[in-house]
């Protein structure tokens, strides 16, 4: 009898220890899905429309003798209003700036420390969407105990952005009783000069 009140000591033990971990898990999946299917398909959308923009400046530059001027500023209008259109889903480099001082808001706000902030090399495009947009990303150490980090991440607003993500969200225990737990995220910022 003493065994099986151990085992479902135990058991509960165990269960509520990975409960937090599954969570955290189950959100950062949420992000990866939310990102697939929201900001992707917007980056794809913008360098292309960024290339048929470039392809339109250079045909009207081909063709200023043939068609009339007004025509001519009447589509490259166009163009232009569906680049600015797509350029809502990118930010600024101001705005990354901004989001990155909040970071230290939400820290305090939460009762956590922000341990590193650096951002992480990305290899260069050789493209034409190169131009239309770039992605910044930064790896975040925070130390604390594991309820304030879950706050912290919770008061990150700007994740809804579609052009912020999260991505490698972990949270690993401390390994000596009375340490303090650490998260390690990557910020991804989708970056365009035409957001400015």
């Amino acid at each position: 009898m003493i065994e099986l009140g151990n085992l479902q000591s135990t058991l509960r033990e165990r269960l509520s220890g990975l409960l937090g971990p599954g969570l955290l898990m189950l959100a950062a999946a949420g992000l990866v899905v939310f990102a697939f299917s929201q900001i992707l398909p917007a980056v794809r959308i913008r360098s292309e429309l960024a290339f048929q923009l470039e392809q339109v400046r250079q045909t009207l530059s081909r063709q200023m003798e043939e068609k009339p001027e007004a025509a001519l500023q009447a589509q490259l209008a166009k163009s232009q209003a569906m680049l600015a259109e797509q350029a809502g889903y990118f930010l600024s480099e101001s705005e990354v700036a901004t989001i990155l001082n909040h970071l230290y808001r939400y820290a305090e706000a939460s009762g956590v420390q922000i341990v590193r902030l650096e951002a992480q090399s990305a290899p260069k495009r050789e493209t034409p969407e190169a131009a239309a947009h770039d992605i910044q990303t930064f790896r975040l150490k925070v130390n604390g105990l594991t309820p304030q980090l879950i706050d912290f991440v919770s008061r990150l607003q700007e994740a809804s952005l579609p052009g912020v993500a999260i991505d490698q969200l972990t949270i690993e225990r401390g390994q000596v009783k009375g340490e303090m737990d650490t998260l390690t995220m990557d910020l991804l910022f989708y970056i365009s000069p035409d957001s400015e």
